[in-house]
């Protein structure tokens, strides 16, 4: 049970690790001052560069992150927490209605051929 809280602990770290350095990036890569007119690439244009440079240091980021997991456990996969496992349905099938009492036996009637006329 406490492993699970660590191994969430992780998760959230290696995507808040990776959304930073994404930032950082994102940030230190802007330029400061307008760039001269001459063919030099619009505002658009940087902006989508910058978009891209920082995603690609976030992803790559994570990659390593998740490099880092992997060489930590071992190269073994994660073990299947029972918390995650699918409820057990019980189907609940109602009792058989108890066979109702027989009949009281009356005797049979005799055969009308084997009757004797008198």
């Amino acid at each position: 049970m406490q492993g699970e809280g660590w191994r969430r602990l992780w998760e959230l770290t290696k995507w808040l690790v990776s959304l930073a350095v994404a930032g950082w990036v994102f940030v230190s890569a802007m330029p400061t001052e307008v760039p001269a007119p001459d063919a030099t690439p619009t505002a658009g244009q940087i902006l989508i560069g910058v978009l891209f440079m920082s995603g690609l240091a976030g992803s790559a980021t994570f990659g390593l992150l998740y490099a880092l997991e992997w060489v930590y456990r071992g190269f073994r996969p994660l073990p299947v927490s029972p918390m995650v496992e699918a409820p057990q349905v019980v189907e609940h099938t109602p009792e058989p209605a108890p066979a109702p009492a027989p009949a009281p036996q009356r005797p049979a009637l005799p055969h009308p051929d084997s009757q004797q006329n008198p």
